[in-house]
């Protein structure tokens, strides 16, 4: 009997000593493989939306983290960003390149509480002739805009500055266009209106671009828009009312061209194929707008009206636009074979 028990004893013992060691093993595969998974999982990218309305600091993260935590590692992760920029810009600055290396920002900041957009994305007038101070201005940190009427101006009464602000300094940088400052003026509305910064370019090559919008008071924008309707129509009108044979005078406003398009569009939209062959046509006018499209193609700013041209040209030889659009390679080497000046210098 005795003899039994302790062969039972040892079984026993056995058993428990196995079962620990294969709970210790599940255990262990359970660890190796989370640290498996923690290593082979990349870190949560931190996006944010061109159309999003919170500063960077209110975003939610991915990250499962505390919030004191969270808190404290979001402007860590911005200085981060900062300094990768401001260092990739100032490269070829530092080996003697005044022009600097490529950059392309986003920006469209966060629209003020009671504001919205009044215009949408325009240039900057006359960027050209001050290049070193958008160079500077597209190189710094933090920028924003400022806008201010410039009285004493003996070309243009109406016209108003563009005045880039960054960490570094402040920089003249051109003009709005006529008819923005022209429309902000006459609508006393210079004190409720603002730029906003939409994207800053500058290429390897000498071409620079600074975009913005024109954000104002919403109380404000039913008057403002009031006074553009009165403005002579604008070359997108006339290009629509061209295109479907539209006839029209010479002092067709923007209002009366808004309503004869908006009152032709609904019936054009009825025959696919012929609307289908419109918006075709609208985007092969901007097929050389884009300037990595430009540098692609070796080709430099196209003039609008050189673009149409070539395009009807075609269109005239292929029978459509379908046709035209299907080879944009060749639309750019008929541009340049008409007009070699037009080649990018490299």
């Amino acid at each position: 009997m005795m003899y039994f028990l302790a062969i039972a004893a040892v079984g026993l013992a056995l058993l428990v000593f196995f079962g620990r060691k294969k709970s210790h093993q599940v255990e262990a595969a359970k660890h190796s493989d989370l640290e498996k998974d923690r290593l082979n999982t990349p870190n949560p990218e931190f996006k944010v939306s061109a159309k999003c309305t919170e500063p960077p600091e209110k975003i939610v993260s991915e990250k499962n983290l505390s919030p004191q935590t969270e808190a404290a590692e979001v402007p860590h992760q911005r200085q981060a960003a900062e300094n990768h920029k401001k260092n990739e810009a100032t490269k070829l600055r530092e080996k003697g390149d005044r022009r600097g290396a490529y950059k392309s920002s986003m920006f469209l900041p966060p629209i003020r509480k009671g504001y919205q957009i009044f215009l949408q994305n325009m240039g900057v007038k006359g960027l050209g002739h001050r290049r070193e101070a958008a160079i500077a201005f597209i190189d710094d940190l933090n920028q924003t805009l400022h806008l201010e009427h410039e009285l004493d101006n003996p070309q243009d009464a109406n016209a108003i500055k563009v005045i880039g602000l960054g960490d570094s300094g402040e920089y003249f940088l051109g003009y709005l266009p006529k008819d923005a400052a022209l429309q902000i003026v006459k609508t006393k509305c210079l004190e409720a209106v603002y730029g906003r910064l939409v994207r800053a370019y500058r290429g390897t090559n000498d071409y620079l671009e600074i975009q913005l919008q024109i954000v104002g008071l919403k109380a404000k924008k039913s008057e403002f828009d009031a006074f553009a309707k009165k403005l002579p129509a604008q070359d997108s009108h006339k290009e629509y009312l061209k295109y479907w044979s539209i006839p029209f005078d010479d002092d067709l406003t923007v209002g009366d061209a808004e309503q004869e398009i908006s009152e032709h569009s609904s019936k054009a939209r009825l025959d696919a194929r012929a609307w289908e062959e419109y918006t075709i046509y609208q985007n092969l006018l901007d097929v050389f707008d884009d300037e990595s499209q430009r540098e692609y193609y070796e080709i430099q700013k196209v003039p609008r009206a050189v673009v149409m041209a070539t395009v009807n040209a075609m269109r005239d030889e292929l029978g459509s636009y379908s046709e035209v659009a299907e080879d944009p390679d060749a639309i750019a080497q008929r541009v340049l074979e008409d007009h070699p000046e037009l080649t990018l210098e490299k």
